[in-house]
């Protein structure tokens, strides 16, 4: 199962129907490429922009996802949850938006390499060592020519040994860089993206 944010709304790429829904959400069963770009499209741009969740029902999941990253333009990119030695975690401000460091992979760089880049980069910390893979996310965004982007993310838990002075990366529209209490992390929670929101909640349920 793949789910695929789109702002607000949410495409799920699952081969299991899902056990109930209601008016926000409708279901579509797909054998054709072409039947899933046309669903696809009016779920993004035309009359069913009212629906919040589309579920895309196939006996191969991967296979929609391969549909969906031809049909998008593709990219990747990574970045880290991290924590301190108090186990805070660190959130940075951006656009608005309670988010984690993240940022698009450089030619040649595999996905670990550019997470703690991107860390170290957007935060201003160092000595970042990975401790696992979390899963990764994907979201859909727009151009300004209207096509859409496809943005897989793959995501790490990592340990900053030099933490204690993080600086925000201004350049990259970030204004704070903050250390958070997970007993107050719903306080960030409230306003951040909802891939942001699952894989931290995926986190501190992990850790009860």
């Amino acid at each position: 199962m793949y789910k695929v944010f789109v702002n607000k709304r949410e495409i799920i790429l699952t081969d299991t129907k899902p056990g109930s829904t209601d008016s926000d959400s409708y279901i579509v069963r797909i054998k054709s490429e072409r039947d899933f770009r046309m669903e696809i499209e009016a779920f993004l741009r035309e009359g069913k922009k009212n629906k919040k969740i589309l579920y895309v029902i196939n006996d191969e999941p991967e296979t929609l996802l391969s549909y969906l990253k031809k049909q998008s333009v593709y990219m990747e990119a990574a970045g880290g949850l991290v924590i301190n030695p108090l186990q805070e975690l660190l959130f940075i401000y951006r656009h608005g938006k309670w988010d984690l460091p993240k940022g698009r992979k450089e030619p040649g760089e595999n996905s670990e390499i550019t997470a703690v880049r991107e860390v170290e980069e957007e935060c201003g910390i160092g000595g970042i060592q990975i401790k696992r893979m979390l899963p990764s996310t994907y979201h859909i965004y727009f151009l300004p020519s209207d096509q859409w982007v496809l943005k897989k993310t793959f995501w790490y838990l990592m340990f900053a040994i030099d933490w204690e002075n993080p600086r925000p990366q201004t350049d990259e529209h970030i204004s704070k860089v903050i250390w958070a209490d997970p007993a107050n992390v719903k306080d960030y929670l409230s306003n951040t993206y909802p891939s942001i929101k699952m894989l931290v909640k995926k986190y501190l349920s992990s850790k009860e």
